[in-house]
């Protein structure tokens, strides 16, 4: 018996007679199918049948949808650190010091918004700006590592 592998459109004019689906751990699934040819010869004499075509549609594996990249800015810790990046607790923050606010996260490059730090101790100063209620307006996040300096000073209000 010949072997043939055979493309979509080879299949027109045919009829299976015998089919066999086997799996082979090398070679994954293995279909045998027999099929009829439109002409035949018996005893030296051509005969052609007739019959119906059968079509074959094969079907082939879904691929997996892609998880969209998430868009929304996600912010994953904010801290504060020292001039040799050794992290200050809020409460340990004392006036006359220069502090870093770092805020690390996801998408936030090009994100504007508003920073409350909130402290009631000290007050801070950006860039020689004065905070007011300790609120750094519409900054703009650079990347998603920032690293912001400030300075602490004493609160306005005492």
């Amino acid at each position: 018996m010949k072997e043939y592998k055979c493309n979509e459109n080879d299949l027109q004019y045919v009829m299976p007679i015998h089919f066999r689906l086997e799996y082979d751990h090398q070679n994954g699934m293995v279909i045998h199918l027999t099929l009829t040819a439109l002409d035949r010869v018996y005893n030296h004499l051509l005969h052609t049948e007739n019959f119906y075509g059968y079509f074959f549609e094969y079907a082939k594996p879904k691929e997996k949808p892609k998880p969209m990249p998430k868009k929304e800015p996600d912010i994953l810790e904010i801290y504060y650190t020292d001039e040799k990046g050794n992290r200050i607790d809020k409460e340990d923050l004392q006036p006359n010091i220069v502090i870093y606010l770092v805020i690390k996260g996801q998408n936030l490059a090009g994100k504007t918004g508003d920073l409350e730090l909130s402290n009631a101790k000290v007050d801070f100063e950006h860039q020689g700006v004065y905070l007011e209620n300790d609120i750094l307006e519409n900054y703009v996040l650079e990347s998603d590592y920032n690293k912001i300096e400030l300075k602490v000073i004493k609160p306005k209000n005492d």
